[in-house]
């Protein structure tokens, strides 16, 4: 993920610890205003979780069917 807000108090503002992977996004993410970052780094943080839990509907469905032994499945991106 982006970045995965770290544990603090209810109402404190929470900060944001980016992974190394992702320098380039954190790098475009900090040259947005302050006020737009949060914004953008939830907008991110839901894409992943969406295509996570998509990728795990088809995973169960594809569990279910009897030639799930015989499926490969190739996951490719391109984030230029």
């Amino acid at each position: 993920m982006l970045a995965r807000p770290e544990e603090g108090e209810e109402g404190e503002e929470r900060s944001v610890r980016f992974d190394k992977a992702n320098k380039g996004i954190r790098e475009a993410v900090e040259k947005l205003p302050s006020n737009s970052r949060p914004v953008v780094i939830h907008l991110y943080d839901a894409e992943l979780r969406w295509t996570d839990q998509e990728l795990g509907r088809l995973l169960d469905e594809l569990r279910r069917l009897p030639s799930h032994g015989d499926t490969i499945i190739v996951i490719t991106s391109d984030h230029g």
